[in-house]
């Protein structure tokens, strides 16, 4: 059966007015994975990734050390607009605790669940119904097309659309997908087996190829 390989983009600039390009411990993170990748081994028939920079820069960074087929850019495998979705948190909950003491993953956490449940808007901010559509339409392309061809895939796409995979496989609710979006590590790999009955977990959050206790700095969620 068909493995599907899902991997968290590096660690972008987070802090940066462009949040959306690789750091530069992420562009580390990106090639100790392609090293780790091709000393395993591990063969794959199909990319894809998202299409925003820090899909494609941690590919690359992949790709210097690993064979890899040609990429297809699948734009459903994108990241929800987080600050968006921040932005319209803060403008409806400006008293939050979390907000006033700049505590980053919480407060994520607290607008994520607000814009699940339709309590925030922007109007640059899809709604949380069409991102599931999204993604869904994304993971459905790549379902088939591994599964037709019985070939391994990789996934370079972000922690938002992860977590929804995760979902699809274990069944859990919109709050469980939540806690596993905002814990997902940078260049973490979920690894599912793929058959006819959708998907089955094998692994989530690992990191490998950060085992070494000598890129203990490279271990990263934000």
């Amino acid at each position: 059966m068909p493995q599907l390989y899902f991997v968290r983009h590096a660690q972008a600039s987070i802090g940066h007015e462009n949040y959306d390009q690789l750091s530069l411990l992420g562009h580390e993170q990106s090639e100790v994975l392609g090293r780790w990748w091709q000393s395993h081994g591990i063969q794959i028939s199909h990319v894809w990734s998202g299409s925003m920079v820090r899909h494609q820069q941690t590919l690359a960074g992949i790709q210097k050390h690993a064979a890899m087929p040609t990429v297809c850019a699948l734009p459903g495998l994108n990241e929800y607009d987080f600050k968006a979705v921040i932005g319209a948190y803060a403008e409806k909950f400006p008293s939050d605790e979390n907000l006033k003491q700049g505590l980053w993953l919480p407060l994520l956490k607290s607008a994520i669940v607000s814009w699940a449940r339709d309590e925030i808007s922007a109007p640059t901010l899809e709604t949380w119904a069409d991102f599931n559509i999204r993604v869904s339409g994304a993971l459905k392309h790549i379902m088939h097309t591994a599964l037709t061809a019985q070939q391994d895939a990789l996934i370079v796409t972000s922690a938002g659309v992860m977590a929804l995979v995760a979902q699809r496989a274990l069944g859990c609710d919109d709050s469980g997908l939540i806690g596993l979006n905002v814990a997902l590590k940078n260049s973490a790999i979920c690894e599912y087996r793929l058959s006819k009955s959708g998907l089955s977990l094998q692994s989530f959050n690992a990191l490998p190829h950060l085992a070494d206790p000598a890129h203990k700095l490279l271990h990263t969620r934000v």
